[in-house]
């Protein structure tokens, strides 16, 4: 208990900036620098350690940073590379799950998954025991759309009394583009009245996870020399951290005036 009292204070001491060690002036420079941008203020003296716990969870760094390839750590070290890693990940949930179904829910009540992973399995638990349970289970669109991004599902599923656990796939759309992430919610529903089935625990969301990496576009040299012989110049425009997609920019000429 006393060590993760510790880590607290630690962790909050680094984004007050108060903390006295181990860490020198240029290393808590850089990690007051990751806060703000994971976070997204400037105003750290006002974070609670309650905030910081929530918004520094697996899923919070899967979901700021899986398509921001330039935030890095370490100088040059990607801290996220995710294009071609097919994976699902199960997030802890935050808060304490309050009203639960006695009978029936999902195992997790967050999954994260990659785009290229290509489907997603939501695995739902039978509670109850010594009881054979009939219920239906559907998709919703959230920020994902169906066709787009997912396919929706709308199943029957039948557990019989010596099974508890039941998964069912759900098919992930991949393409070359960058998108932000986006979302999709899961629900258990009643077979004859169609509503959903009561607790909190009995709809989970999914969040599709983007790894495409569109780039940045920058000129391969910031000065170019030409000559009046020649008509025209070349001026080279580079892509570097990503070639996913398409990505277009503008690009002007304004006169130089010297003195």
């Amino acid at each position: 208990m006393m060590s993760r009292v510790r880590g607290e204070e630690c962790v909050l001491a680094a984004a007050h900036g108060t903390i006295k060690e181990p860490m020198n002036e240029k290393d808590l420079r850089q990690v007051q620098m990751w806060y703000k941008d994971i976070l997204e203020t400037t105003e750290l003296n006002s974070i609670t350690i309650d905030t910081l716990s929530t918004l520094l969870q697996p899923e919070s760094l899967f979901e700021r940073f899986a398509y921001r390839k330039s935030h890095a750590l370490g100088g040059s070290t990607e801290f996220l590379s995710l294009k071609g890693q097919k994976f699902q990940v199960e997030n802890a949930p935050i808060n304490p799950i309050q009203d639960q179904n006695p009978n029936i829910a999902f195992k997790c009540m967050h999954y994260s998954v990659t785009e290229s992973a290509g489907t997603v399995k939501v695995t739902i638990e039978k509670k109850a025991e010594n009881m054979e349970m009939k219920f239906g289970v559907r998709t919703q669109e959230g920020t994902a759309k169906y066709g787009r991004d997912f396919d929706g599902i709308d199943q029957i599923i039948t557990m019989k009394m010596s099974e508890n656990e039941a998964t069912v796939d759900i098919r992930i759309h991949d393409d070359d583009e960058w998108n932000p992430d986006n979302d999709f919610y899961v629900e258990l529903y009643d077979v004859n009245t169609k509503k959903k089935l009561y607790g909190d625990d009995t709809q989970c969301k999914v969040t599709i996870l983007d790894e495409d990496f569109p780039g940045k576009l920058q000129f391969k040299r910031t000065e170019v020399l030409g000559s009046r012989k020649n008509k025209k110049v070349e001026v080279v425009i580079n892509r570097i951290d990503g070639t996913s997609g398409h990505i277009s920019c503008q690009v002007r000429t304004e006169a130089l005036i010297i003195g």
